[in-house]
């Protein structure tokens, strides 16, 4: 606890080859890595711009064998699609896809924020009707994020079904 603790204020303060040092140590005395003290590393990078490392971080977990939640998928595809690299972001989504990763809401929101910044209509509706078979029930996040992409888009006969959808699950816009 009190390792992985060091490696998030290294993290987050920049301070990239000292959490290195901490997550090796913890590889080192035989504990069992698992993704989140990886993840604190990727999102640090990432939230610094160097996509590279981040990436390269992303590959050594897997390298190790470490098993994925989801969430390093999560972070990583987030990061490529903030700086536009769709063809990584569908990358990803394979991979997340054969790797049988458990979904979750979370997930899910970060798949479809990706494809609307990317303008795909098609893997939208495919992921909507993947939360659908999954059970996943969309919250404000999911809406919020259909909307502005059907705004964008001038869809607005689809953004006020939604909206309504939204208002019918008792939800409602924050903006």
């Amino acid at each position: 606890v009190v390792l992985n603790s060091l490696m998030k204020v290294y993290a987050k303060s920049g301070q990239f080859e000292k959490a290195k040092e901490v997550l090796g140590e913890l590889d080192a005395v035989g504990h069992a890595l698992n993704e989140m003290p990886f993840c604190t590393i990727i999102d640090g990078f990432a939230k610094a711009g160097r996509i590279r490392e981040a990436q390269k971080e992303f590959d050594e977990m897997k390298a190790k064998g470490v098993k994925s939640d989801g969430y390093s998928y999560s972070l990583m595809i987030s990061t490529y699609s903030k700086i536009g690299n769709f063809e990584e972001v569908k990358k990803l989504a394979k991979e997340l896809e054969s790797k049988k990763v458990n979904y979750d809401l979370a997930m899910m929101n970060t798949l479809l924020k990706a494809y609307s910044r990317a303008g795909e209509m098609k893997s939208i509706m495919q992921t909507l009707e993947k939360m659908d078979d999954l059970k996943i029930s969309p919250d404000w996040k999911t809406f919020s994020t259909l909307i502005s992409y059907f705004c964008k888009e001038k869809l607005y006969d689809l953004a006020l079904r939604t909206l309504e959808d939204m208002q019918i699950r008792g939800l409602h816009p924050t903006e």
